[in-house]
């Protein structure tokens, strides 16, 4: 399956369609306007972490992870149908990576 790229920025419509550009910056989900989408660097947070786990005397590494995956799973609640998340949990459908082709050579 080939997915048609936004004219103007080059992500794939499916995306594209499902969330709105804020004119402050925000992006939101269509479907769930409170829900925000963050891109964020976390090298720079790493030494943070690192001495957070120091300072308790334990790893942190796999609550962070575990923070991560929850919130990944209140986006998708949100992105993907109920319908499909629950054929998809009963294995009555097959979930893959959709493989994207995105034309570098123009814009």
């Amino acid at each position: 399956m080939e997915l048609k790229p936004c004219p103007e920025c080059g992500v794939p419509e499916m995306i594209t369609s499902e969330h709105q550009w804020l004119n402050n910056g925000d992006i939101v989900q269509s479907r769930a306007q409170t829900s925000r989408i963050l891109f964020i660097e976390t090298e720079n947070l790493d030494p943070l972490f690192r001495n957070i786990a120091q300072i308790i005397g334990s790893d942190i590494e796999h609550m962070i992870i575990t923070t991560a995956r929850r919130a990944f799973g209140v986006y998708l609640k949100a992105f993907v149908p109920k319908a499909t998340r629950e054929k998809i949990q009963k294995k009555e459908l097959d979930y893959m990576r959709i493989p994207v082709k995105v034309d570098t050579n123009s814009g």
